[in-house]
C-alpha cells in the first residue's frame, strides 16, 4: 500500500515537472490539439522538443491535460491527449487585485510577481493622483502575455483574469464582498486584525477578497471616505511608505499567510 501511494506520489511530481502551456478552452475541442506559432516555436526551437515528448496543456479555467507531441511536420505542431490530470495547487483563497495605474514596466512587474502568489484577478484602476491613464490593446494583449507566462512558470492551473482598466469610483462601486484598501495614514488596523475580525463573522475560506492599490501619490481623501462607505477596512503596511509596486504584493502575500495559504 505505501509503495503504490510512493509511485504515485512519485508520478504526479514528474507530470508537473513537464513543460506546460496555456491555451484557450475553445482550442481544446477533441483528442488533438493544433498547437499556435508561438508555442511550436518555443517547443521546437528554445526547449528542443521533439515527436514522443510530453507537455502539459491547460485551459486557463483548472483543467490540465497530458499530451504528447505526435506531428512535427507542420508549421503548427500537434500534440495527442492522453489524461486529463486531476490535481490543483491553486490557492484557497480567492483574492482580486486592483492596482493603480503606474509606469508600464511596474504594473508588468506587478502581473507578473502577483500571478504567480496565486491572485485570482487583475482590475487596473484609475485614480485621482494617477500620473498614467492611457492604455490600448496592445498593451492590454502585451499584460495577458505576462501573466499567462508566469502562470506557466510558476506551475498555476489557472490564468488570474485581467479586466480592463476603470476608474476607481466605478471599480468601488461595483465591488460585493469583503474589501482591503492600502492607506499610508492607517496607524492602527493591521492586517492580521482585520482577518481576525472577519473569521468571525464569515467563512473566509469561500469569500473572495478584494484589495485596492493607489498610485505614487496615494489615494486622495475622497476616494478613502468612498471606501469607508463601501465598509473597505483601510490597513497599514508597516512603518514605511512602500511603492506603489510593492504594495500589492506585501498586501496579498500577508493575506495568504495570515490564512495559511501560501
Amino acid at each position: 500500500m505505501a509503495t503504490g501511494r510512493y509511485y504515485l506520489l512519485e508520478r504526479i511530481k514528474s507530470l508537473e515537472n513537464l513543460h506546460r502551456f496555456f491555451l484557450p478552452p475553445e482550442s481544446i475541442k477533441d483528442n488533438k490539439i493544433h498547437l499556435p506559432k508561438d508555442i511550436t516555436f518555443q517547443i521546437s526551437k528554445v526547449l528542443r522538443l521533439n515527436k514522443g515528448d510530453q507537455i502539459l496543456i491547460l485551459d486557463g479555467l483548472g483543467k490540465k491535460y497530458l499530451t504528447e507531441i505526435t506531428n512535427t511536420q507542420s508549421k503548427n505542431f500537434i500534440v495527442t491527449i492522453k489524461s486529463e490530470i486531476k490535481t490543483d495547487f491553486e490557492t484557497q483563497t480567492k483574492i482580486n487585485l486592483f492596482q493603480a495605474m503606474i509606469r508600464s514596466t511596474k504594473m508588468e512587474f506587478v502581473f507578473q510577481k502577483c500571478t504567480e502568489l496565486g491572485i485570482s484577478t487583475f482590475t487596473p484602476i484609475i485614480c485621482e493622483r494617477s500620473n498614467f491613464h492611457q492604455f490600448n490593446l496592445n498593451k492590454l494583449n502585451r499584460w495577458k502575455k505576462i501573466i499567462r507566462e508566469a502562470s506557466e512558470q510558476s506551475r498555476r492551473n489557472i490564468t488570474p483574469k485581467l479586466f480592463e482598466p476603470t476608474t476607481f469610483t466605478n471599480a468601488i462601486s461595483k465591488c460585493s464582498g469583503l474589501g482591503m484598501i492600502a492607506w499610508e495614514n492607517e496607524e492602527n488596523n493591521r492586517i492580521k486584525d482585520v482577518l481576525k475580525k472577519w473569521s468571525t463573522e464569515k467563512h473566509l475560506k469561500n469569500l473572495s477578497i478584494n484589495i485596492f492599490i493607489g498610485p505614487e501619490g496615494g489615494f486622495s481623501g475622497e476616494e478613502i471616505n468612498q471606501s469607508n462607505q463601501k465598509e473597505f477596512e483601510s490597513v497599514s503596511l508597516g512603518k514605511h511608505i512602500l511603492r506603489s509596486e510593492t504594495a500589492g504584493i506585501v498586501l496579498s502575500t500577508s493575506i495568504f499567510y495570515e490564512m495559511d495559504d501560501l
